[in-house]
């Protein structure tokens, strides 16, 4: 089956209407081969059953007279005539009383058969079809008195050629027409598979992401409007794709995915979610736009970003908002990650790991280090779709949202800050390297808050970030 498969439709087609077409001409050319046969057989025997029952009625009067002399003379005129090898006269009792050329020794008439008054054909055995001899026989009668019997031998050899000349014709000409057939069906298969051809072929397109793909035929009618309904359906694909691409550099690609998925979910509110926020932001940015034009800000700025970007997707976050020079990454939501802290943790040590990297290529380039911050904090918040009837945004509201931000302004240079609280659900003192920082005092809070200064992580996940990150770099 997994051949036939990659059988082209063409193909497929032509061998099923050929197929249907031949088997139709066989068995009809199997009818005709065998009605000629028949018919031939038929006049054979038509002939010698008329020749036969003339010479009985011929040798009724020399039978019965027991005329020897005219008896031999009848045989010996009728032998020669067309296919006729031998003619004999026999008595009441089966015994030859004149013959001439070929004819079957006595005894091989059934006298106690019920139907040899309506006559009887003998066929001689051991011959083959070429020299097949068979005998006629027939009673001389007269007024119901059976006086005896009239026989002719026939050779059977050119009825057989002629029985076979009609089959071989037959089968010639089905072969040439089964030919001509197939010829006619392929080019018509062809003709009618171009546009399913071509339709396949778009598929596969598609499938592969050619989005751009259109078929282009001139074929009218049902093929036409098949042609033209792929056409726009394609169109519209690419008119969608286009659109979630888009949106997918608006919002986040696990944002796009979730709302693409499920249009409908697409309402202002959201649920209570117990997720990380993590915000990275350039130290020293105005410094920095004040000693370069605005274009090779943006540029850099958008360099950084890609950098805070590809960090949150390789450790399952996503960024949520770029604001000026600072960004916020949210771990946990909308796709739920029951080890958001660590996830946290380990993208801001791989934001400080290239961001080192990324120094010292600027070093070597001349250009003065950029350095960053770090602030985590995490807990209960709200997720989901904010803002007005004309203008929505996927982001995440609540007490560790605003105390990330505050502690990101806290954190020194190039430092990676968290709350105590943080510290203590994360439960990741075995896999980090720690050590506190100071209380703070965060606006909208009575107490202090007591902060955790993050200074690497352990074992493995620290090669993991090297190596991530130098490939990222170069």
């Amino acid at each position: 089956m997994r051949g036939l498969n990659k059988v082209p439709f063409a193909y497929k087609l032509s061998l099923t209407i050929s197929g249907m077409v031949l088997s139709i001409l066989f068995v009809a050319s199997g009818h005709i081969v065998s009605r000629q046969q028949q018919l031939i057989e038929q006049q054979f025997t038509d002939g010698a059953n008329t020749t036969i029952q003339q010479l009985a009625s011929n040798a009724v009067e020399l039978v019965f007279t027991e005329d020897q002399l005219a008896l031999n003379s009848l045989v010996s005129s009728t032998t020669g005539l067309e296919q006729i090898l031998g003619t004999a006269i026999l008595n009441r009792e089966g015994i030859t009383i004149a013959s001439a050329g070929i004819t079957p020794n006595d005894g091989f008439l059934p006298l106690d058969d019920p139907f040899l008054p309506n006559g009887y054909e003998y066929r001689w055995p051991n011959l083959t079809d070429s020299n097949a001899l068979v005998s006629y026989v027939y009673p001389v009668t007269f007024k119901s008195i059976v006086g005896g019997y009239a026989l002719i031998t026939m050779s059977r050899a050119q009825l057989e050629k002629t029985k076979n000349d009609v089959y071989w014709s037959q089968v010639s000409t089905a072969i040439v027409l089964a030919g001509l057939i197939t010829l006619v069906t392929v080019l018509i298969s062809r003709k009618f598979a171009k546009p399913i051809d071509a339709l396949v072929e778009a598929t596969k397109a598609i499938q592969e992401g050619k989005y751009g793909y259109r078929i282009r035929s001139r074929h009218r009618g049902e093929f036409h409007q098949v042609v033209d309904s792929f056409n726009k359906m394609a169109e519209g694909i690419e008119q969608k794709i286009r659109v979630e691409s888009a949106f997918n550099r608006f919002v986040s690609s696990r944002v796009a995915e979730k709302y693409i998925r499920d249009a409908d979910s697409i309402e202002l509110g959201g649920q209570i979610v117990n997720a990380s926020v993590l915000f990275v932001d350039i130290v020293g940015y105005t410094a920095l736009s004040e000693s370069m034009p605005p274009q090779q800000m943006a540029k850099l700025l958008n360099e950084l970003f890609e950098f805070f970007s590809f960090a949150a997707n390789q450790t399952g976050g996503m960024v949520d908002k770029y604001i000026g020079d600072c960004a916020m990454l949210v771990f946990g939501a909308p796709e739920k990650n029951k080890n958001h802290h660590l996830s946290a943790v380990y993208c801001s040590l791989l934001i400080r790991s290239m961001m080192q990297q990324f120094n010292r290529r600027r070093e070597k380039q001349g250009l003065d280090a950029v350095e960053v911050r770090v602030g985590i904090s995490s807990g209960e918040m709200l997720a989901g779709i904010l803002g007005s009837s004309d203008r929505v945004q996927y982001t995440v509201i609540g007490d560790p949202v605003n105390l990330s931000s505050r502690l990101c302004a806290l954190a020194p240079v190039g430092g990676i800050i968290v709350d105590i609280q943080f510290f203590q659900y994360a439960n990741i003192d075995d896999d980090i390297e720690y050590r506190p920082y100071r209380s703070v005092l965060v606006k909208g809070k009575k107490l202090p808050v007591e902060t955790i200064e993050i200074i690497s992580i352990k074992g493995h996940w620290q090669r993991s970030i090297d190596l991530t990150c130098k490939k990222l770099i170069s």
